[in-house]
């Protein structure tokens, strides 16, 4: 959402951004300063709990009035229901919004988003896969949906200077494996971190950085806290919100995701963009479209402790993980640029509008 504000053609589109809640304590790790040096006008419905949530409605369609825009494009469940509510309310034209793949696991979610489609006149999704859910669980109108895949800034990866994780070392040079994401159940921490002492004594130079913060912090902490993780405790550091996601991406070796549940992870994108190696889980078609024929090479059967193993040990080979990065980098520079989403972002509103 932020990079297509800001990015967007302003000769064409005139951006407003609506966030459904409070202007956030700790802005530095939100979307608010990049839009608002932007010059984008970011406005807050203040919505906390469903008590708020009228006067958040009444809010809205009091600025949609006094804006009038053409199309409303909303992102995530709770913004798509009030926006395209709203929206029909007060006349917008055109509403568009998009269903994750994360409702799956809420068929409430899907009930409201079934019984409102009527209100969204298109739906995009980014991905085939996410496209498919929509239309078999959502139960959507497929002729409501286009794909429109998620692009990343790759020269802003290319270009990064690597960050300096000296400090936390316990193995001076070590090889290092990065998480990127929400501590959350689906990511499917619980479990890679259940099987940590067994592959990472196959890994004695490698360290793992757990970047992120999520329900799950406490209990991932806790964890490792346990006796049996006591020889491997020094090698794994949890770094929390990090604002220097680029540079973090760019000193590590190896980039894994053993999530439960993805629709198109970007944090892959960016590591392919960075020139790195991936680790995925084959559980999710999340990334069956990102790696394409590089996929087998860099996934592993989520709850199978021994195919995680074999795959380590493949990518723990110089050779292999450099060739896999540069091949991850050709993909993504000549399929999931920034500028060639906005760019169809752009023509699918212009479409719309213009008829």
């Amino acid at each position: 959402m932020t990079e297509l504000a800001i990015r967007m053609d302003k000769t064409r589109f005139e951006p407003v951004v609506y966030v459904l809640q409070s202007r956030p304590v700790r802005e530095e790790q939100s979307c608010v300063p990049e839009l608002e040096q932007a010059g984008i006008p970011v406005y807050f419905l203040d919505i906390c709990d469903k008590w708020s949530l009228i006067k958040g409605f009444f809010k809205l369609r009091r600025l949609l009035l006094l804006q009038s825009p053409h199309l409303l494009q909303s992102f995530l469940f709770h913004a798509n229901i009030l926006g395209r509510t709203t929206g029909f309310w007060v006349r917008i034209p055109f509403r568009i919004s998009g269903i994750r793949v994360a409702e799956g696991a809420n068929r409430r979610h899907l009930l409201m988003d079934r019984m409102t489609q009527h209100l969204s006149n298109a739906y995009i999704c980014v991905n085939s896969n996410v496209a498919e859910f929509t239309v078999e669980k959502g139960r959507i109108d497929p002729g409501k949906i286009t794909v429109i895949e998620n692009g990343v800034d790759v020269r802003a990866l290319e270009s990064a200077v690597p960050a300096d994780t000296a400090a936390i070392e316990s193995i001076p040079g070590s090889k290092k494996m990065i998480f990127i994401g929400r501590l959350h159940h689906q990511k499917g921490l619980d479990w890679f971190l259940a099987t940590l002492p067994v592959w990472m004594r196959h890994l004695p130079d490698w360290e793992l950085l757990l970047v992120g913060e999520g329900p799950e912090d406490a209990a991932l902490k806790e964890r490792i806290a346990q006796d049996e993780y006591a020889p491997f405790r020094n090698r794994i550091h949890f770094l929390g919100w990090r604002p220097d996601i680029p540079e973090l991406l760019t000193a590590s070796d190896l980039l894994v995701l053993p999530s439960r549940w993805e629709g198109m992870p970007n944090v892959v994108l960016q590591a392919m963009a960075a020139r790195k190696p991936v680790l995925v889980s084959r559980k999710h078609a999340g990334c069956d479209g990102i790696l394409a024929n590089l996929l087998e090479r860099q996934s592993f059967t989520l709850f199978d402790c021994d195919s995680l193993i074999s795959r380590l040990r493949y990518l723990g080979d110089d050779t292999v993980r450099l060739s896999l990065g540069e091949q991850n980098h050709r993909r993504v520079r000549e399929h999931f640029s920034i500028e060639r989403m906005v760019a169809a972002y752009e023509s699918f509103w212009a479409h719309l509008v213009d008829g």
